[in-house]
Order: structure tokens, then C-alpha cells, then sequence
């Protein structure tokens, strides 16, 4: 582009003339390429924009067709526990089918256990197609156990995912044999607790960053050795609800190291994860959850607890293997790994997340309001799942607003515990309830409490399973008609621990980069499939795939297929 000469001037002799800046003739040329260019890109590639509408929810409840007959039981009618039951979803085959894992409760040390026949935990193994046949007995985990939750984790690196679970009087660890069976290794491996202790949440994760996951045990409480449970209840006058401080006392959570040959070392000393109540100087009561998560962006996860009488706890995890626990001046950092990207200029560049979405909105859930009464809402202690329902690139919260007694002493009226579920979506800071369709299987009520998601028959949307307490399971489909495109990631680490806990995965799209942290899917009673689902929205291609492993290693896969899992291995 020319500027044309300057026209003679007709200015009064002597006058000063007007002179162009010398650097005009080489701005303006920029400045209209830019802008042509910009507008030319802002219609071939918009920037995305945030969600103003929710999605209109369709589930189908598809229980009986899937092949799922399971009841969480434990003890008779308004037992001392309302807080089970669990639900874990895994591949423990390795066919890349997600599997359903069920532990059952027991009845009670001083109830007749023939009042009815015991229940015992359950393993679903995934037909490909949704559909499920029940393995329990020929895989060893047709289990009679007073079980609560439970946690899936490759402890001995074989390949194979373990289990471990948890319960009143003890836990269990079960090896994945890699033939279709699991071996009970908690006594040579030595993380059966105690017997006088009643454990609820626990975590695989590898804290002292050597490539073996660890284990964190939270006890839900203990009774003296002497008194025996059934008289801590007597002693503690609680008889249908929990046990009140007199008959039972709280306990700092158990830490195992593993020492890598199969056998796992109680920490003893100070691990950062002793939390006292600042009113009465004890161990926090009562823990309900926890949940591994990279709160502040450094590529360790950390862990969030959730108790039942207090606040989410979040505890920081330090290049030396231990804790800290994070409070509100002690400067957390929310940095994702492209922060530093800096955008300059008029180009309509896409939109950069600064985090991925999993620890804030565990935090969001942390602050919702109950919807419970008089009971305790779940959806506060971690009883969510996150999913983006309609893969439009925006998660979404689930939550089945579970209710369980806030540790009354002896309720003299039956509660009722049926609640109605819910998916919630984000518009700007404030989270609304999504529409439902007619006739949709989400919206009955239920006694829910774990509650997981994963693409169940391989459509790439997620799909539920909730487990209720003393009611059947259901699995619900998800039955959303936006048809959007999706890409799975799945990741397989070689100079950490393999399931890559800790690497960030960034999905860049035409319209917004997509990011998300590999950490075990652990909310209340509950963990979902360890495969990342990245809905693309309007986007129909995926320029790159970026993951930032463990090790510092960065790995980038360009122009994946959409609408399949993609399966990536450290370099």
C-alpha cells in the first residue's frame, strides 16, 4: 500500500508545513493487514464463548438391561451406619471396557446373621456394549466383609489395577492377579489396620514421588480395645446413628508407604496430614472423603478431605513427601502450565484456561447450598462427580444429594433419607439446576451415596452408576441428542508412577485449549474411570494434544482422530 504524495501547500509564505511521521508508511500497511486478517480468522475460527444456556438432561435407567442386581446392605433397618455404600469403576481386565466394582456391608457384631443372607461385595465385568456379567465369585471378590469404601491402584506396577477396601474392623487389600482373579495380600503387605478402628476414605497416591503409590486411610473413628464395639455403642447411648464422642474418639488418617516389594511401612512420624480441631485439640472427627488433586499447579498432587461436622481441609504436597496443610494466607497458586503464554496484538486467538476445572469445582461443591434440612448433604463432603454431560466442553456437577445423620445421639423419629438428584451446570459464578426431560431417569428420588461416571457403552458420552444405600444400584444411560465430538486420553507413565498422576493434559481446539489433571476420579464413596473425556463443543478437529508429565517431560500428539480414546506413553 502507497500513501500519495502530500498536495502542494497553500499555506501563507513563511508558514510551517505539516510533516507525515516517518514511520507511518510502514504502520498502516501492518495495521490493515492485521485487521483484514483478524476478521478473516474470527469467522473461520471463532473464539469460543462461555455457556449461557444449561443442557436439558436425559438419563435412562438401565439397570435390569445392563445386568446389574446389587444392594448395598448393613446391619437391619436403621443400623448404626447410614453412610454405604461404594462404588468403583476400573478396567481390571485391561480390554479397555470400564468395569464395575460393588463392596457390600455386613450385619452388625451383635445382630442374628440369619435374619437374612449375607451380602456379599460384587464385581461386574463390562461386555462391551453396557451390558455387564457378573465375575464375583470366579475373581475371588464375592467377598463377606463389613466393607465401606473402596479405591482401585497398580501398587506392585504389574500392569493390573489392585483394590483396596475399606471397613468397620479393619481393610483389605486384593492383588489383580492379571487372570481375571484378585489374591488377599493384606496381611503379608501390612495395611489391615486395626480391628477396634472403622475406616471410610482412602487414596492411592504416590506422595514420596518414587514411582510406587502409597496409601492414605482415613478412620471414620475407634473405640477402646476393651470396651468392643457393640458396647461403644451401648456405652455412647446411640444404638440407630453414629457414635457419639463418649463410646468412640477420632484418629489423625494412616499413612503407608510402599516399600516397593509388595510390602507397605507405617509412617510414624509426621506426615502433614494431622489435622486437630481447633475447638477441642483432637484429630478432626469424622472424615468422609478424600480426593487427590493438583491444587496449586506444581505437577504433585495434593489431597482435599472432607468431614462430616466441619469444613474441606485441603493439604499441600512438598517436594520432601510430606504435607502441609493450606490455609487462606498461605498463598496458593492456581497456574496452569500455559500461563506464561502471552497474546499480543488484534488476532482473535483462542481463549487459554489458567487451570483445569477439577479443583475448583470441588471447591464450588464445597459452598453449594444444602439441600438436605436437617440432614447432611453430601454434595458439601466431596458427593459429586464431575462430567461434561453433552460434551460441549463444559463439566458439569452431579450430584445426588445424598443425606446422611449429622451424628445425632439418638434420633427418636425414622429420617428420611430419599433425596432427588441433580446435574448442575456453571453460569459464570453461580451454579443452576440443568433442565430435565420428561420421563428421565435421574430424577427419581434415592438414598444415593457413591455415585461414578464413565462411558459405560462406549458412545463416548458418560454414563452413572449409583449406588444407594439399602436399595438396589442403578445405571443410568446418558441419552444426550447434541451429538458433539470428543476425545478420550489415556496416559501410561515410564519414570513415574504409570498411572501418570500428576500430568496435566491440555486438549487445543480451534476455539479454547482444554485442560485437564490426571489424578485418581475420587469424590464420596465413590471413583470414577481414570480415561480423561474432553468434550470439543463446536470444534470438529483437534490441532494438538500437549501433556506435561510427572518427570517434566513434554509430549505433543497433532491432528488426533476425534471420537476415540487416544493413548499416549512417555517418551
Amino acid at each position: 500500500m502507497l500513501i500519495p504524495a502530500a498536495a502542494p501547500s497553500r499555506s501563507p509564505p513563511g508558514a510551517r508545513r505539516a510533516a507525515l511521521p516517518p514511520l507511518v508508511p510502514v504502520i498502516v500497511p501492518l495495521v490493515v493487514t492485521a485487521t483484514l486478517l483478524s476478521l478473516a480468522l474470527a469467522r473461520w475460527w471463532p473464539a469460543g464463548a462461555t455457556e449461557q444456556t444449561g443442557p436439558t438432561v436425559r438419563f435412562t435407567d438401565v439397570t435390569a438391561a445392563a445386568g446389574i442386581d446389587f444392594t448395598y446392605r448393613h446391619g437391619r433397618g436403621l443400623s448404626p451406619s447410614t453412610l454405604g455404600g461404594a462404588v468403583v469403576i476400573f478396567d481390571y481386565n485391561g480390554d479397555r471396557a470400564p468395569d464395575v466394582f460393588l463392596p457390600n456391608g455386613a450385619p452388625w457384631p451383635w445382630e442374628d446373621s440369619a435374619w437374612q443372607s449375607p451380602g456379599t461385595s460384587a464385581l461386574y465385568q463390562n461386555n462391551g456394549d453396557g451390558t455387564f456379567t457378573d465375575v464375583s465369585a470366579a475373581a475371588g471378590l464375592d467377598l463377606i466383609f463389613n466393607g465401606m469404601g473402596a479405591t482401585a491402584g497398580d501398587f506392585d506396577n504389574d500392569g493390573w489395577p489392585d483394590l483396596f477396601l475399606t471397613g468397620v474392623g479393619g481393610n483389605r487389600l486384593l492383588r489383580n492377579a492379571g487372570d481375571g482373579t484378585f489374591v488377599d495380600v493384606t496381611e503379608s503387605a501390612g495395611v489391615g489396620g486395626t480391628a477396634n478402628t472403622w475406616n471410610i476414605a482412602a487414596s492411592w497416591i504416590d506422595f514420596d514421588h518414587d514411582g510406587h503409590l502409597d496409601l492414605v486411610v482415613a478412620p471414620y473413628a475407634r473405640w477402646p480395645q476393651e470396651v468392643g464395639l457393640a458396647a461403644a455403642f451401648t456405652i455412647a447411648r446411640v444404638g440407630r446413628s453414629y457414635g457419639a464422642p463418649v463410646g468412640f474418639f477420632s484418629a489423625p488418617p494412616t499413612v503407608y508407604r510402599n516399600r516397593g516389594d509388595g510390602r507397605f511401612a507405617l509412617v510414624r512420624a509426621a506426615s502433614g496430614l494431622e489435622s486437630n480441631d481447633p475447638e477441642t485439640g483432637f484429630p478432626r472427627a469424622h472424615p468422609l472423603a478424600i480426593a487427590p488433586v493438583d491444587a496449586n499447579g506444581d505437577g504433585r498432587l495434593d489431597l482435599l478431605f472432607s468431614y462430616q461436622s466441619s469444613g474441606n481441609v485441603l493439604f499441600l504436597n512438598q517436594p520432601d513427601g510430606t504435607f502441609t496443610e493450606w490455609s487462606a494466607g498461605s498463598g496458593l497458586r492456581r497456574e496452569g502450565l500455559t500461563a506464561g503464554l502471552v497474546a499480543t496484538g488484534s488476532l482473535p486467538l483462542a481463549p487459554v484456561a489458567l487451570a483445569d476445572d477439577g479443583f475448583p469445582l470441588l471447591e464450588a461443591a464445597g459452598n453449594l447450598p444444602a439441600a438436605s434440612g436437617d440432614l447432611v448433604d453430601l454434595t458439601a463432603k466431596l458427593g459429586v462427580a464431575a462430567l461434561d454431560y453433552d460434551l460441549n466442553g463444559h463439566l458439569e456437577l452431579l450430584t445426588p444429594h445424598g443425606a446422611i445423620e449429622p451424628d445425632l445421639a439418638e434420633p427418636t423419629v425414622e429420617p428420611d433419607y430419599q433425596r432427588t438428584p441433580e446435574v448442575l451446570w456453571r453460569r459464570g459464578d453461580t451454579w443452576l439446576p440443568a433442565a430435565t426431560a420428561a420421563g428421565e431417569g435421574l430424577g427419581r428420588a434415592a438414598i444415593a451415596r457413591g455415585t461414578a461416571v464413565a462411558d459405560l457403552d462406549g458412545d463416548g458420552d458418560l454414563d452413572v452408576v449409583m449406588v444407594q444405600h439399602g436399595a438396589p444400584v442403578r445405571v443410568l444411560r446418558n441419552d444426550q441428542r447434541e451429538g458433539l465430538p470428543w476425545l478420550g486420553v489415556r496416559l501410561t507413565a515410564t519414570r513415574s508412577h504409570p498411572a501418570a498422576g500428576g500430568a496435566r493434559i491440555e486438549v487445543h481446539t480451534p476455539r479454547q485449549v482444554l485442560i485437564r489433571t490426571v489424578a485418581p476420579a475420587q469424590g464420596y464413596m465413590a471413583q470414577s474411570d481414570a480415561i480423561a473425556t474432553f468434550g470439543l463443543g463446536l470444534d470438529s478437529r483437534v490441532r494438538r494434544v500437549v501433556v506435561r508429565w510427572p518427570s517434566g517431560e513434554r509430549q505433543e500428539q497433532r491432528n488426533p482422530t476425534i471420537n476415540q480414546t487416544l493413548e499416549l506413553t512417555e517418551p
